[in-house]
Parts: structure tokens; C-alpha cells; sequence
């Protein structure tokens, strides 16, 4: 089905009455819907990367997507911004400063999966993602504050950062630790809880899809302003708070540098989820009728 958008308010009414909705009182509703399907003759993309090579011949892959709906300035523009930046950073340093590798994956269709995204790199470069990546790391929708929503005063925008929700899909105490670590040195404001399910550009990295024991993490937001044009009408996406995340995510990469696969495994939990976050029990929690 063609993807579609209703505005916050009208889809908290929805899931409300979905809530509520009974056998006998069903929720109705008429979409009608005009399109084609269109194969890879019509609609294509591409995925772009940069690799710099270190000593151990393992390598850590920093991904981001580079499409998005409407000015997509949080989704994802940030991201793509600190992406940028920060493969220069690396890329400006010596090669015998990095023990690990670095690969810089922008893929081109996170919006609709399957013709350029994750699931393209993954098939082309197999022998790399079973035995040499060590892992992948996530930031999506970076770089945004929140507003001012109390009462009758609201949109008002702060200079506090909307809160990040970080993701360790096997819920690694190491890495847990580094990204705690990360948040505390550059003010990262984070959720006080990691959740394993991948969303759409790593969930290709986990089973059922592929199953090489993959490790994925990374802060990720969600907003009411998600795949709207309030991020830019708005002045959300602050270079600052970019900047700052930048910054912590430079820390982690650093500081897992001293570390092998072995040690993100150890104290872990096998990845078992067959599910995206999309369809999480975290999402009914947050947005059901409870």
C-alpha cells in the first residue's frame, strides 16, 4: 500500500477508537486508493559509501539514509549533515590512528526498503558482514529540540534536546555502557531505557532476514513531527545539538576501537526479535489506549 499521513492529533483519535473498537462496534473507515505498481524500470536509487581502512581488517559501519518525505531536515537530513562531517573527521586522520575501519553508508531508500537500501549492501558485500563487520552503528533523526508544550503554550521551541531513545539490539553492557558514557560527557538527553528492535535501514542486518549475528546501535527520536514540515518551519534541527551528538558519537566509535566483537558480545543476549520497532510492543505502550 502507498504510504500515507495523518496529522498527531487526528492519529491519537484513531488509535483511540481502535483501542476501543469491539466485534460488534468495529472502527470503519473508506480509503480509496489510485496507483501502480512500479518495478526497478521506473523506480530506482543507489546507495553511496566511503570506506577507510584500519590495522585490524574489522570494520565499524556508520549508516544513515539520505531520502525522506517533505523538507525531511530531521528525517534525515541531520543525520546526513553529521554523517558528512564526521567522515571527514576520520578521513583527515592518519591511517595508523585507526585500528578498526570505518565504512560511511548513505542508503538510498530507507523511506520505501528494497530497490537501493540496506538489504542491496548486505547481499553485495556478504563476506563482510559475516566475518568482518564489528558493528553497525545508527543515528537517525539527530539533531532536532524539543518544544515547549504546556498547557496552552506549545511549539515554542527550547534549547534542550529532544530526548534520544538508544537501541542495542543485543543489549550489550559494553556498548550500553559506552553510549551512557557518550551522553553524559556531551549532554546527550536520553531515555532511561535500550530497546533491541531494529527499525527500517538495520532491520536487513538481523534475522529472518540475515543472520550473521550482527550487532546494531544507535540513539534514534520519535516526535510528534516525524515526516512533517514542523522540523524546518519550525527552526527544530539546531547545528548545536548536531554538533553535540557528532561529538558523542565520535566518542563511541573512539572508545570501540580498544574493543573486538567478543567483548560486544559478552554479557549480551542472543537477537531474537522478528519485528521492527514499528511494530514493537514499545510503540502500543506508548501510543495505545492505556
Amino acid at each position: 500500500m502507498p504510504w500515507t499521513v495523518i496529522n498527531n492529533q487526528d492519529g491519537y483519535y484513531l488509535r483511540k477508537l481502535l483501542d476501543r473498537a469491539t466485534p460488534e462496534q468495529p472502527v470503519r473507515m473508506r480509503l480509496d486508493v489510485q496507483g501502480e505498481e512500479q518495478g526497478p524500470d521506473k523506480r530506482y536509487s543507489y546507495n553511496v559509501y566511503g570506506v577507510l581502512p584500519g590495522q585490524s581488517g574489522k570494520y565499524i559501519l556508520h549508516i544513515t539514509h539520505i531520502d525522506g518525505f517533505l523538507y525531511a531536515q530531521h528525517c534525515n537530513g541531520g543525520g546526513v549533515a553529521m554523517q558528512m562531517a564526521m567522515a571527514k573527521h576520520y578521513a583527515a586522520l592518519p591511517a595508523d590512528a585507526r585500528r578498526h575501519g570505518l565504512i560511511f553508508l548513505f542508503v538510498g531508500d530507507h523511506e520505501n526498503p528494497g530497490v537501493g537500501a540496506t538489504d542491496k549492501f548486505v547481499e553485495a558485500n556478504r563476506d563482510l558482514m559475516e566475518n568482518d563487520l564489528l558493528v553497525v552503528l545508527r543515528p537517525e533523526k539527530p539533531g532536532m529540540v524539543q518544544e515547549l508544550d504546556e498547557g496552552w503554550i506549545s511549539s515554542i521551541p527550547t534549547n534542550v534536546m529532544t530526548p534520544q531513545m538508544l537501541m542495542v539490539t543485543n543489549r550489550s553492557p559494553l556498548l550500553t555502557d559506552l553510549f551512557q558514557q557518550a551522553a553524559t560527557l556531551y549532554n546527550i538527553t536520553t531515555m532511561e531505557f535500550v530497546y533491541p528492535d531494529p527499525a527500517s535501514d538495520e532491520t536487513n542486518f538481523h534475522p529472518p532476514y540475515f543472520d550473521a549475528a550482527v550487532i546494531s546501535a544507535g540513539w534514534a527520536t520519535g516526535t510528534r513531527y516525524y515526516h512533517t514540515t514542523a522540523d524546518y518551519e519550525n527552526n527544530l534541527v539546531r547545528p548545536a545539538v548536531l554538533e553535540k551528538q557528532g561529538r558523542a558519537y565520535a566518542y563511541v566509535i573512539d572508545e570501540l576501537m580498544k574493543y573486538n566483537k567478543a567483548d560486544l558480545e559478552q554479557g549480551g543476549t542472543a537477537y531474537t526479535a522478528e519485528k521492527s520497532i514499528y511494530q514493537s510492543d514499545i510503540l502500543k505502550l506508548l501510543l495505545g489506549n492505556h
